[in-house]
């Protein structure tokens, strides 16, 4: 890209920036976000120039918020998995009403891990769409 300035920039609708040339010192105009190999007018010499501004610093790091409802997922899974191993072991019963208040206990556990793990599903779930838009945001 060579630098063109034969327009004004009420011609060209175009934002501008005014450097100065790093060799002659002499104000430059270039268009608002324009990066690259310029000519300058005044002294012919070839420059770099690159616009910092529309450089986005776009992070990968999940924020606080995505890690807490991470962890609290974990935390659900964990929690419906110990609840789960519970219900698997049953003692010893001697008579129908033991083995009955032992089927509703194993039954309530089975039914608190299920609810465990689709809590720890919807916080995944959420962490994962507070992530994504997290990461949309710092792109526009």
């Amino acid at each position: 890209g060579k630098l063109l300035k034969p327009y004004p920039n009420v011609i060209i609708q175009f934002a501008m920036v005014v450097i100065q040339c790093p060799h002659c010192g002499e104000d430059v105009e270039l268009q608002d976000g324009a990066s690259g190999l310029f000519d300058c007018p005044y002294c012919n010499n070839e420059f770099e120039f690159e616009d910092e501004t529309n450089i986005i610093n776009i992070s990968l790091r999940p924020g606080s918020v995505v890690i807490t409802l991470f962890s609290m997922s974990i935390l659900f899974a964990i929690v419906a998995g110990i609840i789960y191993y519970d219900s698997l072991f049953t003692g010893d019963v001697d008579s129908w009403e033991e083995a009955f208040a032992d089927g509703l206990k194993q039954s309530f556990q089975v039914a608190l891990a299920d609810y465990c793990l689709i809590i720890s599903g919807i916080l995944l779930l959420v962490s994962a769409v507070t992530y994504l838009i997290q990461q949309i945001r710092y792109r526009i």
